[in-house]
């Protein structure tokens, strides 16, 4: 059985805040890291650090896919009123549908979705 996925919900601001975060604490554990080399403590890691770069990875992830999403979606906007405004030619709509119609497709696989 796979395992559940679960969905954290924040404001860009605050997934970009905790990411500058993480990453400040992975310099810090580097620079520990590197002053314990020549010890006998050297070698000794601090608990959590790949767990931090993983999270620290995933929100840039989802930070990207958020930014990919809100162009998608400006792309639809832009078809959809042009498409109401009745004064679009075939190659604007050839070009933002397929556009828009990609980006439908990216959120949906994005979201486990096959389309």
């Amino acid at each position: 059985m796979a395992d559940k996925m679960i969905t954290i919900r924040m404001t860009e601001k605050e997934a970009e805040r905790l990411q500058l975060g993480l990453a400040d604490l992975l310099c810090w554990v580097s620079g520990f890291v590197a002053a314990r080399e020549g010890t006998d403590l050297a070698g000794e890691e601090p608990m959590g650090r790949q767990q931090t770069r993983d999270m620290s990875a995933k929100l840039l992830d989802a930070m990207d896919e958020a930014e990919d999403a809100t162009v998608g979606l400006q792309h639809m906007r832009y078809l959809i009123t042009t498409l109401e405004s009745g004064s679009t030619s075939l190659a604007t709509m050839q070009k933002y549908g397929r556009d828009a119609a990609a980006m439908l497709r990216t959120i949906a696989a994005s979201s486990g979705y096959v389309l």
